[in-house]
């Protein structure tokens, strides 16, 4: 198998998003039919195949962020991230590091999830104790 074609218009994101990832474990390309809102509001037809979109996986349009604003909000900020050790709030210290805030105070229940996300975190800056 070299491609897989989600011919599911109604498909959840969810349900894609099990699909495509199963398949790229196999190094299998996925594409799909737009989905039953494109059609139904004449964007797509069905024939029309396409590649799968992030926004096909999430089950929603994929939010475009104003990064001078952000820039303008946390650089030179103490920024304070609850839950620092889990998956979304390991991403956002991530994210919220690029914008060079002065303080970045972790908190989380794991103590082992906020010393590994820091140890990653510190090889990308000065960390102060």
């Amino acid at each position: 198998i070299d491609e897989i074609i989600i011919a599911i218009p109604s498909a959840s994101g969810e349900v894609r998003k099990n699909i495509t990832f199963k398949a790229k474990e196999e190094g299998i390309f996925c594409k799909t039919l737009p989905s039953l809102y494109e059609i139904i509001d004449g964007k797509a037809h069905l024939h029309q195949i396409r590649d799968i979109r992030i926004e096909d996986i999430l089950g929603r349009k994929p939010v475009n962020l104003n990064y001078s604003q952000l820039l303008d909000q946390l650089e030179g900020k103490s920024i304070l991230i609850t839950g620092a050790g889990g998956s979304i709030g390991s991403e956002l210290c991530r994210q919220v590091i690029r914008f060079k805030p002065s303080n970045l105070i972790l908190v989380d229940h794991s103590e082992n999830n906020v010393f590994l996300i820091e140890q990653e975190l510190s090889t990308k800056l000065i960390v102060q104790y």
